[in-house]
Formats: C-alpha cells, sequence, structure tokens
C-alpha cells in the first residue's frame, strides 16, 4: 500500500508538514488498515502522520482535545497500574466521545494516560498489560519471518498469539510465530508481512522449519550451514511451484528460496566470460 514511487506530498489539505515525511502511503481500493473506511481516500497520497491518524480515529482532522497541551501538573498518566506515570514523550486527556482505534473511551473519560497506556488501549482495547508481554528469552529473541533483513536485531520481539485482534487484522496465520519489531509494526499497520513495493516469495514461515538439519540437495555448496531448514511436504504448493519430487526431503533456505523462485535446485550457468572470483584470504591485503 506505501511505496517509494507515489508523489511525496501529501494529499490532506490541513497537514501541517505535506513534504515533511519519513514515508508517505499510497491509498488503494482494497486498504482496510486499522478497520476503518478507506473508500473515500483511494487514490490519494498520505503523508506518515496523517495515515496513522486516520488508522487510529477514522478521520484525519486533528481534534483541539487530542492535541492541547496539557499543564504540567496535569502530565501524569491516571491509570492506577501505569509502570512510569511520570515518564512519557505524550499524555493525552480523553474525551469521552472519543473513537480512536474502533474503542469505547467513555469508562476513561477525563482521565490523562501516557502514550504507552494510550497505545494499548487503542491496540487492545484495554489498559491492563498482557502476561504475553513478558520479555522472550534469549533463545526465541529471533524473528521468524524468512524474509526479514535483520531477524536477530530489535529493540524489542513479539511472541504473537493466534486470537490477537489488534488493528482489526486477522493474526491467525502467525500464531506461535516471533516477529521482530519491525515485522510486527509492518502487520499491525498494513495486515501484511510483505515489504512495500516488494513480493514477498512465501507470506508466512512454513511449520516445517528447523534451526538445524542437513540440505539434501547434493549440489549444495554448504548443506549444513543455513539459518534454517525446510522439509518439503508432499501438499507443498509454495509459490505455486509442484513440490511433489521433492516431498519428504531437506532443503537449506538457500536451495529452498532458489526452488520456490526458479523451479529447480541446480543454480543458473553463469553469463559467458564471467569468472567466479577466488576466495579471499583471512589476512588484510598489502
Amino acid at each position: 500500500m506505501s511505496g517509494d514511487k507515489q508523489a511525496k506530498r501529501c494529499s490532506f489539505a490541513g497537514c501541517d508538514k505535506p513534504e515533511q515525511s519519513c514515508r508517505y502511503h499510497l491509498i488503494e481500493a482494497d486498504c482496510k488498515a486499522g478497520g476503518q473506511n478507506w473508500s473515500t481516500l483511494v487514490g490519494t497520497t498520505l503523508c506518515h502522520t496523517c495515515y496513522n491518524r486516520y488508522v487510529s480515529r477514522g478521520k484525519l482532522e486533528r481534534t483541539q482535545v487530542c492535541h492541547k497541551p496539557l499543564a504540567p501538573s496535569a502530565r501524569r498518566c491516571t491509570y492506577p497500574q501505569c509502570e512510569k506515570p511520570e515518564e512519557s514523550s505524550r499524555f493525552y486527556q480523553i474525551d469521552g466521545a472519543s473513537k480512536a482505534g474502533g474503542r469505547d473511551w467513555l469508562p476513561l473519560a477525563g482521565s490523562v494516560l501516557c502514550k504507552a497506556c494510550y497505545r494499548r488501549m487503542i491496540d487492545r482495547g484495554t489498559l491492563e498489560r498482557s502476561h504475553r508481554s513478558k520479555p522472550l528469552v534469549a533463545q526465541s529473541r529471533r524473528c521468524t519471518y524468512e524474509h526479514c533483513e535483520a531477524p536477530e536485531v530489535s529493540r524489542k520481539f513479539h511472541q504473537i498469539k493466534g486470537d490477537k485482534t489488534t488493528r482489526g487484522h486477522d493474526w491467525s496465520s502467525l500464531d506461535g510465530q516471533v516477529l521482530c519489531d519491525t515485522c510486527y509494526s509492518r502487520f499491525r499497520m498494513r495486515g501484511t508481512l510483505e515489504r512495500a513495493g516488494g513480493q514477498s516469495l512465501f507470506p508466512t514461515v512454513p511449520k516445517n522449519m528447523a534451526p538445524t538439519g542437513k540440505c539434501s540437495n547434493t549440489e549444495c555448496e554448504c548443506p549444513e550451514k543455513s539459518r534454517c531448514f525446510y522439509t518439503v511436504s508432499a501438499d507443498c504448493r509454495a509459490n505455486g511451484r509442484d513440490w511433489s519430487g521433492l516431498a519428504g526431503q531437506t532443503l537449506c533456505h538457500a536451495c529452498y528460496t532458489r526452488y520456490g523462485r526458479f523451479g529447480r535446485l541446480s543454480k543458473p550457468p553463469a553469463p559467458p566470460g564471467h569468472q567466479k572470483h577466488p576466495a579471499r584470504s583471512g589476512g588484510a591485503g598489502a
């Protein structure tokens, strides 16, 4: 839904900084982010701020209630279980008529929430912290989305539960998986793990993935070295390929991806005149 090829200017006439945004979103006809009705915005381009506002509240207009600065004495979260009630980059005075995130805010009318508690209410419809949000053990701190560019580098990792309904998306296909904060945020905002402008080979990580193994491809150059291994099932249809001839075999990530993209395990022949670079030595050059 978003990418780098559309106009770098927000179409919303009330945008404060239409040409200053880290990202722009081209609204498409099938957009359903946040469970909102985007039909009136199809074809328009929104800056990241306006896009997030519409995802959360279903409208582009800013409200005086949400953006009016609070007096210093009022900058304290009134949620009793808040862990850091006075430490937040932003505080929100709650208007009971708010529809942010499609939630019922009437019981919180008049309350002041820190940014963390406010986001939790929007995402989950409750201020209570989930026990599932506890930090993962070191062994589990790796993103299981196979097209993640930095699966082990993230400030936070999220264990996904299939009954999750954040932003109105269906998370059931990701049940049990671990996502880095980048991939989690992408699915939370857009309902997909695929990067904008790119095509994902496999939309979700297969359940037959294992961290260790040995590749069955006799031509594999590193059969025991791979970030993950896949056991091919008889009914595998990844990327529309016929995998029946490989049923029961184990493939490393490189061979599995090659077959998914090209329908073969062998590497394509080198172009005419191409010379393979010799392996570099461990020492520094002169």
